[in-house]
Protein backbone atom coordinates (compact mmCIF):
# COMPACT_ATOMS: atom_id res chain seq x y z
CA UNK A 1 0.00 0.00 0.00
CA UNK A 2 1.06 3.63 -0.62
CA UNK A 3 2.22 5.96 2.33
CA UNK A 4 0.25 8.86 2.73
CA UNK A 5 2.82 11.18 0.81
CA UNK A 6 2.79 8.60 -1.76
CA UNK A 7 -1.16 8.78 -1.88
CA UNK A 8 -2.54 9.03 -5.89
CA UNK A 9 -4.78 12.12 -6.08
CA UNK A 10 -8.29 11.68 -7.82
CA UNK A 11 -7.55 12.16 -11.05
CA UNK A 12 -4.80 10.57 -10.73
CA UNK A 13 -6.42 6.76 -9.38
CA UNK A 14 -9.01 7.80 -12.35
CA UNK A 15 -6.10 7.83 -14.61
CA UNK A 16 -5.08 5.00 -13.75
CA UNK A 17 -8.61 3.41 -13.49
CA UNK A 18 -8.92 4.60 -17.31
CA UNK A 19 -5.41 2.90 -18.20
CA UNK A 20 -6.53 -0.23 -16.56
CA UNK A 21 -9.64 -0.51 -19.08
CA UNK A 22 -6.89 -0.39 -22.05
CA UNK A 23 -7.64 3.34 -22.48
CA UNK A 24 -5.03 5.11 -24.88
CA UNK A 25 -3.41 8.46 -23.43
CA UNK A 26 -5.89 9.93 -26.77
CA UNK A 27 -8.78 8.08 -25.50
CA UNK A 28 -7.78 9.34 -21.59
CA UNK A 29 -7.50 12.73 -22.85
CA UNK A 30 -11.13 12.94 -24.95
CA UNK A 31 -13.08 11.15 -21.97
CA UNK A 32 -11.78 13.38 -19.47
CA UNK A 33 -11.55 16.68 -21.55
CA UNK A 34 -7.62 17.08 -20.86
CA UNK A 35 -4.66 17.61 -23.62
CA UNK A 36 -2.80 14.41 -24.43
CA UNK A 37 0.38 16.29 -22.58
CA UNK A 38 -1.37 16.44 -19.06
CA UNK A 39 -2.35 12.98 -19.57
CA UNK A 40 1.32 12.06 -19.78
CA UNK A 41 2.15 14.26 -16.92
CA UNK A 42 -0.18 12.63 -14.45
CA UNK A 43 0.82 9.37 -15.96
CA UNK A 44 4.25 10.31 -15.04
CA UNK A 45 3.59 11.34 -11.36
CA UNK A 46 1.44 7.69 -11.19
CA UNK A 47 4.79 6.19 -12.40
CA UNK A 48 6.71 7.96 -10.63
CA UNK A 49 3.98 7.42 -7.11
CA UNK A 50 3.78 3.44 -7.57
CA UNK A 51 7.69 3.06 -8.11
CA UNK A 52 6.89 1.69 -11.91
CA UNK A 53 8.60 1.95 -15.03
CA UNK A 54 5.75 1.86 -17.46
CA UNK A 55 2.19 1.71 -18.21
CA UNK A 56 1.83 -2.32 -17.95
CA UNK A 57 3.82 -1.56 -13.88
CA UNK A 58 1.04 0.34 -13.30
CA UNK A 59 -1.66 -1.85 -14.64
CA UNK A 60 -0.07 -4.62 -12.89
CA UNK A 61 -0.06 -2.65 -9.18
CA UNK A 62 -3.66 -1.62 -9.50
CA UNK A 63 -4.58 -5.50 -10.32
CA UNK A 64 -2.47 -6.15 -7.57
CA UNK A 65 -3.75 -3.34 -5.28
CA UNK A 66 -7.15 -3.29 -6.18
CA UNK A 67 -7.68 -0.93 -3.14
CA UNK A 68 -5.29 1.78 -3.85
CA UNK A 69 -7.69 4.23 -5.31
CA UNK A 70 -10.86 2.01 -6.23
CA UNK A 71 -9.27 1.37 -9.70
CA UNK A 72 -12.34 -0.04 -12.19
CA UNK A 73 -14.77 1.86 -10.24
CA UNK A 74 -14.75 5.10 -12.65
CA UNK A 75 -18.04 6.36 -12.95
CA UNK A 76 -18.99 6.40 -16.98
CA UNK A 77 -16.08 3.86 -17.48
CA UNK A 78 -18.06 -0.08 -18.39
CA UNK A 79 -16.06 -2.37 -16.79
CA UNK A 80 -15.41 -5.86 -18.73
CA UNK A 81 -18.26 -7.46 -17.27
CA UNK A 82 -20.96 -4.55 -18.19
CA UNK A 83 -19.28 -4.83 -21.51
CA UNK A 84 -19.63 -8.58 -21.80
CA UNK A 85 -23.29 -9.16 -19.19
CA UNK A 86 -22.12 -10.06 -15.63
CA UNK A 87 -20.79 -13.83 -15.80
CA UNK A 88 -20.98 -13.58 -11.92
CA UNK A 89 -24.40 -13.46 -11.04
CA UNK A 90 -25.82 -15.12 -7.96
CA UNK A 91 -28.85 -17.90 -9.14
CA UNK A 92 -32.48 -16.56 -8.80
CA UNK A 93 -35.06 -18.27 -6.69
CA UNK A 94 -36.48 -20.20 -9.28
CA UNK A 95 -33.12 -22.05 -10.10
CA UNK A 96 -32.41 -22.46 -6.63
CA UNK A 97 -35.37 -24.52 -6.02
CA UNK A 98 -35.09 -26.05 -9.80
CA UNK A 99 -38.86 -24.50 -10.64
Amino acid sequence: MLTDEHQLTAREQELLALIVTGSSNQEIAKHLSLAQRTVEFHLTNIYRKLNVRSRAGAVRYALLHHDCGGVGTTAGVPSQDDAEGSRHRSPSLEEQDGS
